[in-house]
């Protein structure tokens, strides 16, 4: 079956990143997102920058990254 490798392709997903020591696994999230096909657009809080930079999320994305 074609795309069954990456059953989200074509769909977009929001990741928002907080202040939270969880936010040291947003970069594993966003490669699984995209490595099954996904779109995603990253939204972080102003203390989420502090445990992910925006320059990696964009990296990683491809897209601007929300800030604010």
């Amino acid at each position: 079956m074609i795309g069954a490798d990456r059953p989200l392709m074509n769909e977009r997903v929001l990741l928002a990143v907080t202040g939270s020591v969880a936010a040291c696994k947003a970069d594993r999230i966003i490669r699984e997102l995209t490595d099954r096909g996904a779109e995603v657009q990253v939204l972080l809080t102003e203390s989420g920058k502090r445990f992910f930079p925006p320059e990696t999320a964009g990296s990683l994305t491809e897209l601007p990254v929300i800030t604010g």
